[in-house]
């Protein structure tokens, strides 16, 4: 990606460059919250809209950066050392309380998982997970798994 802007904008959460205008970048950064009007209505149009106007946006409602183009998605998920996979499954917003303690009544406690690990606790976990679901073993498993997916539909 590259870290040119025309305006120098500052997402307030991380000190990066926003690539888009600041008016442009927070209009388009408010359509892109999963849980407004706009992109509920319309989730195909926000990202072309994205897509179109900026690459990279700094939403305020999720305290997070985000990636609208495929290349720069790609970059991001291959650079581990600017960028991390350690929230990769953490909810974009609390759990309410209710939830939390129906959780722990179940003894739920969340687990770290392959997406959320970055090197070299990823490529560790992962070297163990490819022998496990190789074309080979897929194969084998296939005929139990479509069964399963029968029965669960």
């Amino acid at each position: 990606m590259d870290d040119t802007t025309e305006d120098d904008a500052r997402c307030p959460f991380h000190p990066s460059p926003v690539m888009a205008g600041p008016a442009t970048a927070a209009a388009v950064a408010k359509e892109l919250d999963p849980f407004g009007p706009a992109y509920l209505a319309d989730p195909f149009a926000v990202f072309a809209r994205a897509r179109r106007e900026g690459r990279v946006f700094c939403s305020e409602e999720l305290g997070q950066w985000l990636v609208t183009r495929y290349e720069d998605v790609r970059a991001v998920l291959r650079d581990t050392r600017h960028y991390s996979a350690d929230n990769a499954t953490k909810p974009l917003q609390p759990w309410p309380p209710e939830a939390l303690a129906a959780l722990a009544r179940a003894d739920f406690r969340p687990r770290r998982v392959l997406v959320d690990n970055d090197p070299p606790d990823h490529v560790r976990i992962r070297r163990h997970v490819n022998k496990a679901f190789n074309a080979r073993r897929l194969r084998l498993l296939e005929p139990d798994i479509r069964e399963l997916a029968r029965r669960h539909i």
